[in-house]
């Protein structure tokens, strides 16, 4: 197919397999982009469309006051960003041409689909729009939404919360053959949730990954020379100091010992109410620490290495293109990315895992509960961030296994290959508490030891979905056990359920009869944690709360299913439409599955597995596997709105093909 946009010509071609799965051929690069952007709008416009509304900040007019937050927030994110400058100077001419080609791409679906452009104004999408949204992606995964949204006091719905990937060398392999596996936890529907895709250049591209808006190319994926996945991680990407106001001028605040100007900025909104708009505003503030808010305990500037990620969406694409491990860490110095471990496998064996990211040099860190004195020149961040070479990073441990479950970078391999926390600068701020992931996981590494994997089993311990078999422990919520115990000797009320949490063993199959009553208490924790801007930290739940999330436990369990034991499979689905499917897993299990309300007391999974995908370098062909939670379309009456459901439900895969235009041309 030939597209004529603007006078540029893109010739592209897309075949769809039997899964709906697009595989994208261009004869350029750029035409290959122009593809899937052209593509994935006609399996899912009206996510496209949500997720610039929110990047170009009209949530509101979307979602009325509930979108108010999220506005907020991206007016912070980037107030202090200069993107038009940036764009001219830190990407190349070569990377502009794919960044106008997926523009171009989405810009002229909705010429053409008219009927289905849902809101005013919003096409043309711009090459900073595109931008924007990856350094919107950026504060999500470095946690510095939830800095900026505990400081003014507003949050956004449905962010990613964690991830697991796990590296396995062919000699390690009873079968030899390298392996790497991928399962990153995101929001199953909508603007952020997988689309995958296939796509292929006479350029020598040919890739298999996936992108979420406002993704342009493979956030992630697997080429026939190398694959690549990530996870976030939990270090300190932003810093919060308080400033000290001038008591004779409250537009002045002091460094050092003089007074500096604080420039006012306005926030402005029209909340959609039916058919009424009601205008919204606030004013925020711009210091030499950072975009600055003030609330009840006074002025509070907040720096962020994400606002500096303007090269991230290039440094994706090189990440794709490359063909060694030399040419992947080339990728990687471009340090466009603010945040991420990265787990890397190639064809030769190669093994590297990085806990990447944009880290300033600073004298100081703040810990998640306090702030920086806003008074001293020295917290003042430049755009200068430590080089590749001082992050945390291994390279082929001799054990071959790499693996990361949102666990500090110093649990990566073999304890006797760790890395050591106490060799890099502490101003990274590591978060060096264990997730229950890493702890299960190197559970099944010990059972393991000295013997050689095969590929069922180190698939089911991707699919593994039993807590450590000590503690219920993991650095998002560390005194449960505590907890507890204190339930069961000071609470008589709360026995019952004691008793049902005494007989779990701390497994989540879907025939469990003790994880449902866990399921809707980790129900009621993470909607408070959420609301009170505690995800994605350490966190230590009071006795109040832990005790009122209990109460309302029994009370629901009760109330919707008349007993506290019933099986998992009752009370946990995966939803789409009208088609349920129970669905196994609890937040913290390597097979992670989070929950939000459904109907009838039950709870469906909306974050968790939701792009799996299953390496293998065998030869001469490389092996891939992989499913969403889904389907390729969100269109109802598509065939392909939920025929992967059932693969994903059962733990299995569907085959994608690396070679599937070679395959296509021999079959024709």
């Amino acid at each position: 197919m030939e597209q004529n946009q603007g006078g540029k010509k893109y010739q592209y071609r897309i075949e769809r397999d039997q899964w709906g799965v697009p595989h994208i051929w261009g004869k350029t690069d750029a035409d290959a982009v122009y593809g899937l952007a052209q593509a994935r709008a006609e399996d899912q416009f009206a996510s496209i469309q949500e997720g610039f509304m929110t990047i170009k900040g009209r949530s509101a007019e979307m979602k009325g006051i509930k979108g108010i937050g999220a506005d907020i927030l991206v007016f912070l994110v980037f107030a202090d960003c200069k993107l038009e400058e940036a764009r001219k100077n830190d990407l190349s001419s070569e990377f502009i041409t794919i960044l106008e080609a997926a523009k171009n791409g989405l810009n002229d679906f909705a010429q053409n689909n008219r009927d289905k452009v849902q809101f005013k104004d919003l096409f043309p999408i711009s090459e900073i729009d595109i931008l924007k949204g990856y350094i919107l992606f950026q504060t999500f995964t470095s946690g510095a939404i939830y800095e900026l949204g505990k400081v003014a006091g507003n949050r956004m719905e449905k962010l990613p919360s964690g991830s697991n990937s796990f590296c396995y060398s062919g000699k390690v392999m009873n079968d030899g053959i390298p392996t790497l596996i991928s399962n990153v936890h995101q929001p199953i529907e909508g603007p952020w949730s997988f689309y995958e895709a296939h796509l292929c250049s006479n350029q020598g591209w040919n890739i298999v990954g996936a992108v979420y808006t406002p993704a342009i190319t493979p956030l992630l994926g697997v080429t026939p020379h190398h694959s690549w996945t990530y996870t976030n991680n939990y270090a300190k990407f932003w810093d919060t100091c308080k400033l000290e106001i001038n008591p004779n001028d409250k537009n002045e605040y002091r460094i050092d010992n003089e007074y500096e100007i604080l420039q006012p900025i306005q926030f402005k909104t029209k909340v959609h109410l039916g058919q009424i708009r009601i205008p919204f505003k606030r004013t925020f503030y711009r210091s030499k620490f950072g975009v600055t808010i003030k609330n009840k305990k006074g002025y509070f500037a907040v720096n962020f290495s994400a606002k500096y990620a303007i090269k991230a969406a290039e440094q994706y694409y090189r990440m794709g293109k490359a063909k060694t491990l030399s040419e992947f860490k080339q990728a990687l110095n471009m340090q466009g990315l603010a945040c991420q471990n990265i787990l890397y496998l190639d064809k030769n064996d190669n093994q590297f895992m990085i806990s990447n990211g944009l880290f300033p040099f600073r004298d100081q860190v703040s810990s998640s509960n306090n702030v920086l004195e806003g008074t001293s020149a020295k917290n003042i961040w430049t755009p200068v961030f430590h080089p590749l070479t001082d992050l945390p990073q291994l390279e082929n441990p001799s054990c071959g296994i790499l693996y990361n479950t949102n666990n500090p970078p110093f649990f990566a391999t073999q304890p006797n290959e760790n890395l050591n926390a106490e060799d890099f600068d502490p101003t990274f701020g590591f978060i060096l508490k264990e997730s229950n992931r890493g702890l299960r996981f190197r559970e099944l590494l010990q059972e393991s030891q000295n013997k050689k994997l095969n590929f069922a089993e180190v698939m089911d311990w991707k699919y593994d979905r039993q807590f450590a078999s000590e503690t219920l422990y993991t650095f998002f919520l560390e005194n449960l056990e505590e907890l507890l115990a204190v339930c069961d000797s000071a609470y008589p009320d709360l026995q019952p359920g004691v008793v049902v949490i005494k007989k779990w063993n701390k497994r989540a199959d879907k025939d469990n009869k003790q994880a449902s009553f866990f399921a809707i208490l980790c129900y009621y924790m993470v909607h408070y944690l959420e609301e009170n801007f505690r995800m994605g930290q350490c966190n230590k739940l009071t006795e109040r709360v832990f005790v009122s999330c209990f109460r309302k436990t029994q009370k629901h369990m009760i109330r919707h299913f008349g007993t506290l034991e019933l099986p998992l499979s009752e009370v946990q689905f995966l939803v789409r439409g009208q088609q349920e499917i129970p669905i196994g897993g609890l937040p913290e299990n390597i097979a992670a599955t989070f929950c939000t309300k459904h109907k009838n007391g039950k709870i469906k999974m909306d974050i968790g597995d939701s792009y799996i995908f299953a390496v293998r370098y065998s030869q001469p062909k490389v092996k891939v596997e992989s499913v969403v939670p889904f389907g390729s379309s969100e269109n109802p009456e598509s065939p392909h709105y939920a025929d992967q459901m059932a693969l994903f439900a059962s733990n299995n895969r569907k085959t994608m093909d690396l070679y599937f235009f070679d395959h296509l041309n021999q079959t024709k």
